[in-house]
Formats: C-alpha cells, sequence, structure tokens
C-alpha cells in the first residue's frame, strides 16, 4: 500500500506493498539511501518513488522485479508525484528551468517532458488533483506568501484564483505543502492548512474561507505581528 522500511528491524530500506489482509510485506527493491514513496499506477502493478538526497530529488518508476527507471534524468529536482491516466504529473526543473513547475510525463518516455501543465516563473511548492482527475489546486510561492489557484488539467488552464491574501499553506515536518490541501469527496470543495505571520494554521475550506478548526486561541497570539514587505 506504500512505503515500509527497516522489516524485521534491519538496516535497509525496502519499497514494496503491504497486504492490508494478511499484512505481509513484499519487497520490490532495497535501494538504499533515502527513498520516499510517490503513488501508485492506476492498474496498480508499478509504482513512482522518489530518491532524496538534499535538494536534488529524483523520480524513478518502480517495477515489482525491483528495476529502477529514472524520470526525467536531466533534472535537479523531480518529485511530488502522482500517476494518473493521463501520465505521471510531478514538480519539477527538468530543461534547466529556475523554478519548479508542473509536468506531465508519459510513463513509456519517462526521460522527457510530454507537456507543462503549469509553468511560470514562480515556484510551484505543492499541488493535488481532484477525485475526478480534472483539475488540480495550486500552492504557488509569491514571495513571502503564498497564492492558491484551481486548473484544468488538460488545458492547463487557471480556472481559479483563490483569493487568500496574506498566508501560506502548511509545511512541516509532517509533509510538504501538497499533504496540507485536500479535495472533498465531491471535489466541491478544498481544505487547506493555512497559516498567516499571526496566526498559526488552521484548516480553511473554499469556495470562501469558512475556518474548520479552532486549535489557537486569540489569547496565545497577542505578541505576534505581520511582517512589512519591502522589496
Amino acid at each position: 500500500m506504500g512505503l515500509g522500511w527497516n522489516p524485521g528491524g534491519r538496516r535497509h530500506v525496502a519499497l514494496g506493498e503491504l497486504d492490508l489482509t494478511s499484512g505481509e510485506l513484499t519487497e520490490w527493491a532495497t535501494p538504499g539511501d533515502f527513498w520516499l514513496w510517490g503513488d501508485w499506477s492506476p492498474d496498480g502493478t508499478r509504482a513512482v518513488a522518489v530518491k532524496s538526497s538534499g535538494s536534488r530529488q529524483e523520480a524513478y518508476i518502480l517495477e515489482r522485479d525491483g528495476h529502477l527507471v529514472r524520470v526525467l534524468p536531466g533534472a535537479r529536482r523531480a518529485h511530488s508525484p502522482r500517476w494518473t491516466e493521463s501520465g505521471i504529473l510531478l514538480l519539477t526543473d527538468a530543461g534547466d528551468r529556475d523554478f519548479l513547475d508542473l509536468a506531465l510525463v508519459e510513463p513509456e518516455r519517462p526521460e522527457d517532458v510530454a507537456r507543462w501543465v503549469f509553468a511560470e516563473d514562480h515556484d510551484l511548492e505543492g499541488f493535488v488533483v481532484d477525485n475526478a482527475g480534472r483539475r488540480a489546486a495550486l500552492v504557488l510561492n509569491q514571495g513571502i506568501y503564498d497564492e492558491l489557484r484551481i486548473v484544468d488539467l488538460a488545458a492547463g488552464e487557471t480556472l481559479e484564483r483563490i483569493d487568500w491574501s496574506g498566508g501560506v499553506a502548511m509545511h512541516d515536518h509532517t509533509g510538504e505543502q501538497g499533504y496540507h490541501l485536500n479535495w472533498g469527496a465531491d471535489d466541491r470543495s478544498l481544505f487547506v492548512s493555512w497559516e498567516h505571520p499571526d496566526f498559526p494554521a488552521e484548516i480553511q475550506a473554499w469556495p470562501g474561507e469558512t475556518r474548520w478548526t479552532f486549535v489557537n486561541t486569540d489569547e496565545e497570539l497577542a505578541g505576534l505581528v505581520k511582517p512589512v514587505e519591502l522589496t
């Protein structure tokens, strides 16, 4: 079902699958280093995983026999993969780009970008595909704050700019920005762990700006201030 490491208490990392009924772990590969599980292929026969080496991140297609095929071998960064019916979506700077953008890669031609779904001169910090596989919500860096957008995956067009000014999507030890946003079951709502400089993250919902959690109280935050952006 995903990532298993140190099976049996040993010191190697295993990429494989866990049978939820029997609890049996089947190792596909034990490549060493630090790896993150990415996503299953839609038919469940293959997967995509990411090797992380500090600022360098490499994506690989993983076969059940343990064979690994590098995705976009020329990229310095290729991570956060999502395997859809159309191909593998991932954040990458392939083509010697200065920024991370959203690319679509065909599994049978993993060495090239088939199409840029979103490419601007700003870093994409995270994304999440809706349940129907038609749209994606993007976290786009805009200086000291983030911008949220909804894009059409087929056309690459921006369908909506979510106007939540003066905040950022959560990013912490539990996961990157894409981990902290998700679509509702009916794809009509987007839930985001959104924080401001003077207010820690709470879950908010789009459309609108409905706050769903109340973890942080005003009394604890009296000393926090908003920064002034100078340049």
